[in-house]
Order: structure tokens, then sequence, then C-alpha cells
């Protein structure tokens, strides 16, 4: 679950200088953004809604949620006040604890379920471990939850630290 796009479209059409991530199995991670600068999905909610991604003014979104009866009562019930910045943003990141994957062919074929995948996935599966994709790409979620430097972005030359 992503855009799709190389990079992504921030407020006002804003081109951003990274793609956007996936939100599918997110809740599962302990750091945000491409480099780990967020340490909650609830920090990173704050900092994209309000920053150069959207742009938005947290109390004045909060204002309007406010003044939609179905919204107050809703954010009344489960925070026991109005919307506010803080509980908006909770919100956003139970919301996305909840983008869990599951029962999918991948799934079904690493619990052991040697039909899982049709033929085309599995010679895909196959080129991924043969050229170590895997190597950092493993596991249920496809990734090590580490951050590595693949030079992508790097300019060669010395005022980059020389060549690659």
């Amino acid at each position: 679950m992503t855009d799709g796009l190389a990079k992504a479209v921030g407020a006002f059409g804003k081109q951003l200088p990274r793609s956007s991530p996936t939100l599918w199995n997110i809740g599962y991670h302990k750091e945000y953004y491409w480099d780990g600068r967020s340490q909650s999905l609830e920090k990173q909610a704050l900092t994209a809604w309000t920053g150069a991604n959207m742009g938005a003014k947290a109390d004045e979104i909060a204002a309007k949620l406010n003044a939609l009866q179905g919204y107050r009562a809703q954010f009344q019930k489960v925070f026991d006040s109005g919307a506010t910045p803080d509980s908006i943003v909770k919100s956003i990141a139970a919301f996305e604890r909840t983008i869990i994957s599951g029962n999918t062919a991948w799934d079904r074929a690493h619990a052991g379920e040697q039909s899982a995948l049709n033929e085309s996935a599995t010679r895909g599966w196959n080129i991924f471990q043969a050229i170590k994709c895997n190597n950092c790409h493993d596991g249920v979620l496809f990734t090590d939850l580490q951050y590595h430097n693949v030079g992508i972005g790097m300019e060669p030359g010395p005022t980059r630290g020389g060549a690659l």
C-alpha cells in the first residue's frame, strides 16, 4: 500500500525527496521514515501532517473535526475530550497499526504450503534469493529493520568523500 510513485508528492503538489514507504505491517516497525528519525508512529504522523509533506495546521484541523458532531462524539468517547492534535495523531497511528497483511500466497508458502506460489512467483523468488536481495529483505516483513547505505544518491568525487 503506497502511491507507487518514484518520489512522493506533498502539500501543494511539492515533490518530496523520497518515495512513500508502504503502510503494510508498519505497526511492527520500531522506527519510521527512511532514515529512522522518528521513534513512534505518532511522532511520524505529526511531523508528516504538519511539516512539508502535508503542511496542515493541526489546531485548525482539530477545530474543523470538532465542528462535526459525529467526529466530536467519537473523539469524546475514545479520548474523553474533543479532537486535539495529539488525539488526532494517536487516531492515525492506531489506524495504521491495523493495516496488516495476512494469508497471502507468500504467507502460505512461507508457512510451508508448497503449492501457494504459482510458477512465475516461484521463479521470481528464486531470482530474489540468487541475487541476495534476501540478505536484507528477509522474513515475514521482507526487511531486517536496519538501514543500509547502498550508494544511491551519493555523488562520487572529493566533495562527497571520494569515488564510490
